[in-house]
């Protein structure tokens, strides 16, 4: 029995040490790696152009309706004053920019065409240059096919 006590403390006391090799770290492989930085720019790349249209869309619904803002604040004046401002600074709107920070456009002799050369309204108009910031009051250039304007009168807003 002291024989058998002897074993059993000595396996008790004995510690075991297990050593890993330089195979058993933890960690990530060079592979594994390039694999999650693969899939990741994947999912960038598609993710970026949804989000960009996304944005424009965003963009261009602000400033339906800020032009639909402006549109009533012409509209009071002319019930006031029967006549149209001559500008918008005589409404203190003069200074109000669109969704790609450009002021917004206001004529009291409308000017904007459509493809057909037929004038847009007849009273006023009321635009935005859109994203790229150009404009030609012509109808049929594609330099107008950001713009967002009010036409016919204000029955419609949006781009042109």
């Amino acid at each position: 029995m002291n024989e058998s006590n002897y074993i059993l403390n000595s396996i008790r006391n004995h510690t075991v040490t297990i050593r890993r090799s330089a195979d058993d770290r933890a960690g990530f492989t060079l592979v594994e790696l390039i694999v999650v930085a693969a899939i990741l720019g994947i999912l960038i790349s598609v993710v970026t152009p949804l989000m960009y249209s996304a944005l424009q869309a965003a963009r261009v619904a602000a400033c339906k309706a800020d032009i639909r803002t402006i549109e009533k604040a012409v509209a009071t004046v002319v019930a006031e004053m029967n006549a149209l401002p001559a500008s918008l600074n005589d409404i203190n709107l003069g200074t109000q920019l669109d969704p790609w920070h450009r002021p917004f456009e206001y004529s009291t002799t409308p000017l904007i065409e459509d493809d057909a050369l037929n004038k847009l309204n007849t009273d006023y108009d009321l635009y935005s240059k859109g994203a790229d910031g150009a404009s030609d009051p012509a109808g049929g250039n594609p330099v107008n096919l950001d713009d967002i304007v009010r036409a016919h009168e204000g029955s419609y807003v949006g781009e042109r």
